[in-house]
């Protein structure tokens, strides 16, 4: 299968070097940046790198772009695309990308839309990466216009490039639920490496600290877009974790130990539960 990929970067990289690593397929590559194509070119990561008049020689497209700019491809592009052949997305928002996707595109050419559940702090193709997919969840977001082949080339492609899993969600679904399980703690983290004390924490940080803080380190132009894109459900998320710290604040400054020890139990339990039901990570 021959197989573009617009947008070098970290996702799109890794998608093209996982590819070029781990099937046969056919990979052309598509990035407005000159120095990320010749890193590609001298990578192995693309067999031939195209222009977007030539986007028809392909049978899947996959737009790994950020949001703004994958909406304006989509549109920009759309006539290009070959008919009959699959684009899919590789955004981390989803309704409003599979929307227009769907507009700009259906019925001629099927749209997907997907999110890699995997990523790096720092961008581009230079940490892009062969293997880091592996384990990793794909989610796809296939609407009633999807048809059903869409699913199962882009399931059987996960497979191929080293993915655990496939999750199956609907955009509006995926956008709530990302915004819980990625977006806020990207929020959380930047916001709690504001202060003051960060500056004398060398030397006494463990787990925890490394832990929480790494993904404070990110991408401002491609994040500030993914918070704004999926703002309500964002804001809902935020709105809810004031609440719940409120609770704690509260019971610390009356000195309430009693009730500060049951509130720490019961957000311990929540852990074990959702630890025993498979509904989170150890």
């Amino acid at each position: 299968m021959k197989i573009a990929v617009a947008g070098l970067g970290l996702i799109g990289g890794s998608f093209a070097l996982a590819l070029k690593k781990r099937t046969s397929h056919t990979v052309l590559g598509l990035d407005a940046d000159p120095e990320t194509v010749r890193a590609a070119i001298s990578f192995g990561a693309v067999d031939e790198i195209i222009s977007p008049d030539r986007l028809d020689r392909a049978e899947l497209s996959l737009i790994a772009l950020p949001p703004r700019a994958a909406l304006t491809f989509l549109q920009e592009q759309a006539p290009r695309f070959a008919e009959g052949s699959l684009v899919a997305d590789l955004c981390g928002v989803k309704e409003k990308i599979v929307a227009a996707g769907e507009a700009a595109l259906h019925p001629r050419t099927a749209f997907l839309g997907c999110h890699p559940m995997a990523g790096k702090e720092k961008g581009g193709f230079a940490n892009a990466s062969a293997d880091l997919f592996e384990g990793a969840s794909l989610i796809l977001t296939p609407t009633p216009n999807t048809p059903p082949k869409a699913v199962k080339v882009l399931t059987d492609l996960a497979a191929e490039v080293g993915f655990g899993r496939v999750a199956l969600s609907s955009p509006a679904e995926h956008d709530r639920i990302i915004a819980f399980t990625s977006q806020l703690c990207h929020a959380v983290s930047g916001a709690y490496v504001q202060s003051p004390m960060a500056d004398l924490a060398a030397g006494f940080t463990g787990g925890s600290y490394e832990d929480f803080t790494r993904v404070a380190e990110m991408d401002p132009a491609l994040w500030s877009q993914l918070f704004a894109e999926n703002r309500e459900n964002l804001l809902a998320e935020l709105a809810g974790l004031r609440e719940r710290l409120a609770e704690l604040e509260g019971h610390l400054r009356r000195g309430e130990e009693e009730a500060l020890r049951a509130l720490l139990k019961s957000w311990s339990d929540r852990k074990k539960e959702l630890l025993r039901a498979g509904k989170t990570e150890a």
